[in-house]
């Protein structure tokens, strides 16, 4: 990313290592290249939003997922998905698809599903877990860790959307595309 930066910019945007830094970041970054996409992040969800989740479903949030959450409560439903064309789930469908890929699984461990590929793939966490982003693949289920945590991935997301890993194609889509898949 820095050689990115510096061939282009001079000076590379600093960027706060936590999840309302790279939220920053990527507000920055709709703001200068697809500001109409920005609307489709939510609002923020509450404590009471988040608490209310948990003792509903029996699981423990992971704090940077709780964090990210308090900043923003997904994307509306008609984003066509900000995050490459993941759309990251409201906590009112977070609940839905969590019912649905717990049938799914053979184990006792809650899966919180956070965000949904236009296939019906899955990008979840564990309940109580250290947060691990692990990715489901409807056509083949199987446990496959991507990111150590929710922060981790919004870092990976952000550097690659920097680098120019993402476009926008305005009028087809309401979300980001990963230019590896044009």
């Amino acid at each position: 990313m820095r050689n990115f930066f510096k061939k282009f910019f001079k000076k590379e945007p600093a960027i706060e290592d936590s999840v309302e830094g790279y939220f920053q970041a990527i507000r920055g970054w709709l703001e200068n290249n697809a500001d109409s996409i920005k609307e489709n992040l939510n609002g923020s969800a509450t404590e009471a939003d988040l608490s209310c989740v948990e003792s509903e479903l029996e699981i423990v949030i992971p704090q940077k997922v709780r964090d990210a959450y308090l900043i923003h409560n997904g994307e509306r439903a008609d984003s066509d998905g900000l995050f490459g064309l993941w759309r990251w789930l409201p906590l009112d469908e977070m609940k839905v698809e969590f019912h649905k890929l717990q049938e799914f699984s053979d184990s006792k461990i809650a899966r919180i599903p956070l965000l949904l590929s236009p296939g019906g793939d899955i990008l979840y966490v564990e309940s109580g877990s250290s947060g691990e982003i692990v990715e489901w693949w409807h056509e083949r289920p199987s446990r496959d860790v991507k990111h150590s945590d929710f922060q981790e991935y919004l870092k990976w997301f952000v550097g690659k959307l920097y680098e120019g890993g993402y476009v926008y194609l305005p009028g087809e889509m309401a979300g980001l595309v990963d230019k590896s898949e044009l």
